[in-house]
């Protein structure tokens, strides 16, 4: 009886074990399918683009992954009859004049194996991205992480305080709103700026402290992070009418007057500081405290015909 008991429990671990390897696949299955995003397709080839892989690089430069796949396999160069079924891409844009150019390219056959791979030096020149598929590149490149939608879920104050009944209504009002973030534009409550400037650093628990007066860890991170300096160097306006004609100037949106706003243009944007947790998560120091943003569900249009 007891081998027969025993027998049956094999049995029964032996499915159990196997669902959840199958179940394990197929969320690693899952995760790379969803990891690219379609953004052209032609009559030969499809472009795809790694929604994961942007990269915030120094003077205005961001980089991300692109996956050409043909539909017959390409003959590759330098090889007797070597052919390849995708192309993978690395292509840097800067973002003060829409031009593009790849750093890095890897060829790839149908079982998924690199073949060759070549890179570029620094020096290769820029090429413009106004043409269909550059410009469909470049829009695909600025909708990805960080850039979008983000909606304000919570704050605490940068001393590690958190929220209290007695914080200004001001504050606890933009709970309400979101930032936007664009490579053109940046939106964050009511303030708008249409030439913004992003800085990428790794900032230390030390530099953190100097900058702010208190640890990383005082925010639930460890002794390093990805920062973002988010700066305006153009045009600063107020867009929504909570604030009307003759209300008083807050520190909210600016530094703090007794000077009454009468019109939606102002002169003065703050330097944020954002802190990166994940790829849907992120802090940002806006009016003496930290808002924790959510980015929320951004439509992907990177076709631009």
């Amino acid at each position: 009886m007891s081998f027969r008991v025993n027998r049956l429990l094999i049995g029964k671990l032996s499915i159990l074990f196997c669902l959840v390897g199958l179940l394990a696949v197929t969320s690693i299955s899952q995760d790379n399918a969803d990891r690219w995003l379609r953004v052209l397709t032609d009559e030969d080839s499809t472009i795809e683009v790694n929604r994961f892989s942007l990269v915030l690089e120094p003077d205005q430069v961001i980089r991300a992954d692109f996956r050409t796949t043909f539909a017959t396999p390409m003959l590759l160069k330098g090889t007797q009859g070597g052919s390849y079924q995708s192309r993978l891409d690395s292509i840097q844009f800067r973002l003060n004049d829409k031009r593009y150019r790849v750093r890095e390219s890897k060829f790839v056959d149908s079982s998924g194996h690199v073949l060759s791979s070549s890179s570029k030096g620094a020096s290769d020149e820029w090429k413009s991205a106004w043409g269909r598929t550059g410009s469909a590149l470049f829009s695909a490149a600025t909708q990805l992480r960080p850039f979008g939608t983000w909606k304000i879920v919570s704050y605490k104050y940068a001393s590690g305080e958190n929220p209290s009944k007695s914080d200004p209504p001001e504050l606890k009002a933009l709970l309400a709103s979101g930032m936007h973030l664009a490579f053109d534009h940046v939106r964050v409550a009511d303030l708008n700026c249409d030439s913004p400037v992003l800085e990428p650093t790794v900032m230390t628990d030390d530099e953190f402290s100097q900058r702010v007066g208190t640890s990383l860890k005082t925010m639930g991170i460890a002794d390093s992070v990805n920062a973002l300096y988010l700066r305006c160097q153009g045009r600063i306006t107020i867009s929504n009418d909570v604030l009307k004609v003759g209300r008083q100037a807050t520190p909210i949106f600016g530094k703090p007057s007794n000077r009454s706003i009468d019109e939606r243009e102002v002169t003065y944007f703050p330097t944020i500081l954002m802190l990166r947790q994940s790829d849907d998560r992120m802090l940002m120091l806006w009016a003496g405290a930290f808002f924790e943003l959510e980015r929320t569900k951004n439509i992907f249009l990177p076709e631009p015909f």
